[in-house]
């Protein structure tokens, strides 16, 4: 299964932090872009956590192989 805006709460794997990250990035793939690279720093602000904790989310994320 393909990730999009609208399937990843389907990943159980995934804490609250890990959907939040996930929701904040997919944001910024809008329109038809299949993409988006905002900055671990960009996510940080706009979550209101540290930079560090973005860091250690996306490397979990990474390994549950969410594509």
């Amino acid at each position: 299964m393909k990730l999009t805006k609208y399937n990843y709460h389907q990943f159980v794997k995934l804490n609250p932090t890990q959907k939040v990250i996930l929701d904040c990035v997919l944001s910024y793939a809008y329109g038809n872009k299949n993409y988006a690279f905002p900055s671990q720093e960009t996510i940080a602000e706009e979550i209101n956590v540290c930079r560090h904790t973005v860091m250690r989310n996306l490397r979990k994320i990474e390994q549950i192989r969410i594509r």
